[in-house]
């Protein structure tokens, strides 16, 4: 079981990987930063913020796996509609982070 303590949005001062996409996030963007506790560990973990729009949606009682959404149909659809639809800030992703 999963116990979310910190679920907060940050702005990234290094290259970081998105857990749920494996996408490779920028320096200057925001990203959203979680801390908890899986099976008496600590753990943390950077979400982007289309993967974070996407854990919101919900159905992920079971958890996620680390890169888990890349392949997933469900995702890369909703990924399509996102961008289609008018932002304020263009969301950069890259395959390389390191």
């Amino acid at each position: 079981m999963y116990i979310n303590l910190k679920y907060k949005e940050v702005k990234i001062r290094k290259n970081r990987i998105c857990f749920g996409c494996n996408a490779c996030c920028v320096v200057g963007y925001t990203m959203m930063y979680s801390v908890g506790v899986f099976e008496g560990e600590f753990s943390t973990s950077y979400w982007c913020e289309i993967c974070d729009l996407y854990l919101k949606k919900g159905g992920f009682e079971d958890g996620v796996a680390y890169g888990e959404f890349k392949t997933e149909y469900n995702y890369i659809d909703f990924k399509n509609k996102y961008f289609i639809q008018p932002r304020k800030v263009l969301f950069e992703k890259f395959n390389l982070c390191y």
